[in-house]
Protein backbone atom coordinates (compact mmCIF):
# COMPACT_ATOMS: atom_id res chain seq x y z
CA UNK A 1 0.00 0.00 0.00
CA UNK A 2 1.46 3.34 -1.03
CA UNK A 3 1.88 6.02 1.59
CA UNK A 4 0.95 9.66 1.15
CA UNK A 5 4.10 11.62 0.31
CA UNK A 6 4.58 15.17 1.56
CA UNK A 7 7.58 17.02 0.15
CA UNK A 8 8.98 19.77 2.36
CA UNK A 9 9.99 23.14 0.98
CA UNK A 10 13.48 22.46 2.32
CA UNK A 11 13.78 19.40 0.06
CA UNK A 12 12.57 21.36 -2.97
CA UNK A 13 15.09 24.10 -2.20
CA UNK A 14 17.93 21.61 -1.70
CA UNK A 15 17.12 19.87 -4.98
CA UNK A 16 16.98 23.17 -6.87
CA UNK A 17 20.32 24.28 -5.42
CA UNK A 18 22.08 20.99 -6.16
CA UNK A 19 20.79 20.77 -9.72
CA UNK A 20 21.63 24.43 -10.41
CA UNK A 21 25.17 23.88 -9.12
CA UNK A 22 25.63 20.79 -11.29
CA UNK A 23 24.10 22.41 -14.35
CA UNK A 24 25.59 25.89 -14.12
CA UNK A 25 28.80 25.71 -12.09
CA UNK A 26 29.92 22.26 -13.18
CA UNK A 27 28.34 22.88 -16.60
CA UNK A 28 26.82 19.42 -16.75
CA UNK A 29 23.08 19.74 -17.43
CA UNK A 30 22.83 16.04 -18.31
CA UNK A 31 24.06 15.08 -14.84
CA UNK A 32 21.61 17.55 -13.29
CA UNK A 33 18.74 15.98 -15.24
CA UNK A 34 19.89 12.52 -14.17
CA UNK A 35 19.91 13.63 -10.53
CA UNK A 36 16.34 14.92 -10.90
CA UNK A 37 15.29 11.57 -12.38
CA UNK A 38 17.00 9.63 -9.59
CA UNK A 39 15.45 11.83 -6.90
CA UNK A 40 11.99 11.35 -8.41
CA UNK A 41 12.51 7.58 -8.62
CA UNK A 42 13.73 7.40 -5.02
CA UNK A 43 10.79 9.45 -3.72
CA UNK A 44 8.46 7.06 -5.56
CA UNK A 45 10.15 4.01 -4.02
CA UNK A 46 9.92 5.58 -0.57
CA UNK A 47 6.22 6.23 -1.08
CA UNK A 48 5.67 2.58 -1.97
CA UNK A 49 8.13 1.05 0.52
CA UNK A 50 8.84 3.65 3.22
CA UNK A 51 10.71 1.27 5.52
CA UNK A 52 13.13 -0.03 2.88
CA UNK A 53 15.88 2.43 3.82
CA UNK A 54 17.59 2.40 7.18
CA UNK A 55 17.50 4.93 9.98
CA UNK A 56 20.18 7.59 9.75
CA UNK A 57 23.22 6.41 11.75
CA UNK A 58 23.08 9.17 14.33
CA UNK A 59 21.36 8.28 17.59
CA UNK A 60 19.59 11.61 18.07
CA UNK A 61 18.34 11.76 14.48
CA UNK A 62 17.34 8.10 14.31
CA UNK A 63 15.33 8.56 17.53
CA UNK A 64 13.48 11.36 15.72
CA UNK A 65 12.73 8.86 12.94
CA UNK A 66 15.11 10.19 10.29
CA UNK A 67 15.84 7.71 7.53
CA UNK A 68 18.15 8.25 4.59
CA UNK A 69 18.31 7.04 1.01
CA UNK A 70 21.17 7.52 -1.45
CA UNK A 71 20.56 9.64 -4.54
CA UNK A 72 23.76 9.78 -6.62
CA UNK A 73 26.34 11.55 -4.39
CA UNK A 74 23.62 12.86 -2.08
CA UNK A 75 21.52 11.66 0.80
CA UNK A 76 17.75 12.09 0.85
CA UNK A 77 16.34 12.40 4.38
CA UNK A 78 12.79 11.52 5.32
CA UNK A 79 10.53 10.48 8.18
CA UNK A 80 7.62 8.04 8.24
CA UNK A 81 4.39 8.44 10.19
CA UNK A 82 3.04 4.90 10.34
CA UNK A 83 -0.24 5.96 11.99
CA UNK A 84 -1.08 8.39 9.18
CA UNK A 85 0.56 6.29 6.44
CA UNK A 86 2.49 9.38 5.45
CA UNK A 87 6.10 9.97 4.41
CA UNK A 88 7.71 13.37 4.86
CA UNK A 89 10.53 14.04 2.38
CA UNK A 90 12.72 16.52 4.26
CA UNK A 91 16.16 17.24 2.82
CA UNK A 92 18.63 16.39 0.06
CA UNK A 93 22.27 17.01 0.90
CA UNK A 94 25.64 16.18 -0.61
CA UNK A 95 26.92 13.07 1.16
CA UNK A 96 30.40 14.57 1.64
CA UNK A 97 29.12 17.32 3.94
CA UNK A 98 28.82 17.21 7.73
CA UNK A 99 25.24 15.99 7.57
CA UNK A 100 24.75 15.73 11.33
CA UNK A 101 25.27 19.45 11.86
CA UNK A 102 22.98 20.32 8.93
CA UNK A 103 20.11 18.23 10.26
CA UNK A 104 20.22 19.09 13.94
Amino acid sequence: MAYKVIIADSFESDLAQVTAYISQVLQNPDAAAELLDQAEETVGMIGDYPLMFSFYPDEELSEKGYRNAPVANNQLFYRVDENKKTVFILRLQYAGRDLNSLLK
